[in-house]
């Protein structure tokens, strides 16, 4: 499968053999706003008593020549049978997907956006240990970009 989007680990490394992991040793030991903060495709987010609110950004880069755009669709799991979502999350967790559209014109243009994952007040308490799982994709009439997401809850 072609790569649509590609993404680096800017807040880890300088060089750009650090970013390959090839030199460790010349990387940065902390990772500002912890291990979630790694620009992967996959969020893993994590709430704990003192924590309900979790904003995640990432950074794409086009690798494919021509234009195009994608877009993101938020819609509930308790829902989906009546929505065609593109975000997918546990009922009692609210996603905000800042920048809904992301246009490309030309190669390697750089694109971000930002998630915000709410474990909503209210909601059922999920016990210490609990995992969770959804999704975020990002597409247009030609291409899916599918971005998994775990969601643990540590009360």
């Amino acid at each position: 499968m072609k790569d649509i989007f590609h993404l680096q680990d800017s807040n880890l490394c300088s060089s750009t053999t650090c970013q390959h992991h090839f030199w460790l040793s010349k990387c940065a030991r902390t990772i500002p706003g912890g291990v979630a903060n790694l620009n992967y495709p996959s969020f893993v987010v994590v709430f704990d008593s003192r924590t309900r609110v979790r904003t995640l950004t990432r950074t794409v880069s086009k690798v494919s020549a021509r234009p195009e755009s994608y877009n993101v669709t938020v819609c509930r799991i308790e829902s989906m049978d009546i929505c065609t979502f593109t975000v997918a999350a546990p009922d009692w967790v609210k996603v905000t997907v800042t920048r809904t559209t992301l246009d490309f014109k030309r190669v390697n243009e750089e694109r971000s956006y930002t998630v915000q994952f709410n474990s909503e007040t209210g909601a059922k308490v999920r016990p210490a240990g609990t995992w969770d799982f959804g999704h975020i994709v990002w597409e247009n009439r030609k291409h899916r970009v599918r971005s998994p997401v775990a969601f643990k809850w540590d009360n």
